[in-house]
């Protein structure tokens, strides 16, 4: 029976994507790691960042530290660059990018950073919203208000945008939620319509003690989300966790449409 029900369930996720965009629509790689704060180390993050090959890095939990050395390491290939790097714990945020970035608004709103950033591609600008809501609460009883109000801050920033939009980040949710309902109701979820598989981003076992990094992540709660300007081409999560407890998403969407 629990086979059975595992399979009615989940059997799904692991068939092909079968959605095929034209092949004349533009391709945007992005990639969505949180690094982590303390944990991550930046010569692996380097290192990941150069294999994913995306065209657009959106990060989370981002020091100023680590911002510095990603700077210096990412400049030639992405030029473009809207970091809010914090040193107060897992408050950071910044984007990497390839295409010109013509505004970045930081979302102080959300207590673990977040950031509204028009890029221009494909001879048009297109919006992302990256965002890091917090956590449940789990002292005095598991609640999960804050992190649902964080999410609606997000869904408004992404909702008032005027060009095609992605809305990435660590949403600290799983997709058995209603803020993951929330959120897909209106926006598509790129690995759910393009990867392989249930997908999980974290925990890292390895990334908090060496003795438990043969445990495998079991929660997805790292997102790149998408309008109906957008289709999901493919979409998987990256092996290497550059030191953090998370591991980063890629994922290669179509432009097929304006907003």
């Amino acid at each position: 029976p629990a086979v059975v029900l595992f399979i009615t369930q989940y059997g799904g996720f692991f068939l092909p994507n079968t959605s095929a965009p034209p092949e004349t629509a533009p391709r945007l790689r992005v990639l969505t790691h949180n690094l982590a704060s303390q944990r991550a180390d930046p010569d692996r993050v380097i290192a990941l960042i150069g294999g994913a090959d995306a065209d657009i890095i959106a990060l989370q939990e981002l020091l100023t530290p680590t911002a510095d050395v990603l700077r210096a390491a990412l400049t030639a290939e992405y030029p473009y660059q809207a970091l809010h790097p914090n040193d107060a714990y897992a408050r950071g945020v910044g984007i990497f990018s390839r295409f010109p970035i013509s505004e970045d608004t930081y979302l102080d709103e959300i207590l673990l950073g977040g950031q509204v950033t028009r890029i221009a591609f494909a001879e048009g600008m297109i919006t992302v919203v990256n965002v890091h809501p917090v956590p449940p609460q789990w002292w005095g009883g598991f609640n999960t208000a804050r992190r649902s109000a964080e999410i609606a801050i997000a869904l408004a920033a992404a909702d008032s945008a005027r060009d095609p939009l992605l809305l990435v980040g660590d949403f600290n949710t799983t997709d058995q939620t209603e803020d993951y309902a929330r959120i897909t109701r209106v926006y598509g979820d790129a690995f759910r319509s393009s990867g392989g598989g249930l997908g999980p981003t974290f925990p890292n076992m390895g990334g908090w003690s060496s003795e438990l990094g043969f445990v495998p992540p079991v929660l997805r709660i790292d997102y790149v989300f998408y309008d109906a300007a957008w289709s999901a081409v493919e979409a998987s999560v990256i092996n290497d966790s550059g030191g953090s407890d998370h591991y980063p998403l890629v994922a290669e969407l179509a432009l097929i449409a304006a907003r």
